[in-house]
């Protein structure tokens, strides 16, 4: 997320969880862009991805070793984790 944000000029800090604090909160209406923060253990969070429209958000995923596209919602155990949304 840091370095996508980066290459159209938005500087981040390192660590999601730091990331998580800085921008616009979103509470409703996800739009593409929209950064996407998770507690995947515990309450801090620890991952994050990018929103891209129709449910799903884009990550480095560590389940498949790859960056991946993954649903938010709709029985996905993302949506539950999900802490935090900025823009």
């Amino acid at each position: 997320v840091k370095n996508v944000y980066k290459t159209v000029g938005v500087s981040l800090p390192r660590h999601s969880g730091d990331q998580a604090r800085v921008g616009d909160p979103v509470v409703s209406d996800l739009r593409p862009g929209d950064r996407l923060y998770f507690a995947m253990k515990g309450d801090r969070v620890s991952h994050c991805g990018i929103y891209i429209g129709n449910n799903y958000f884009i990550h480095a995923s560590s389940n498949h070793g790859q960056v991946a596209v993954d649903q938010i919602f709709d029985g996905s155990h993302f949506g539950k984790k999900l802490v935090a949304v900025r823009r």
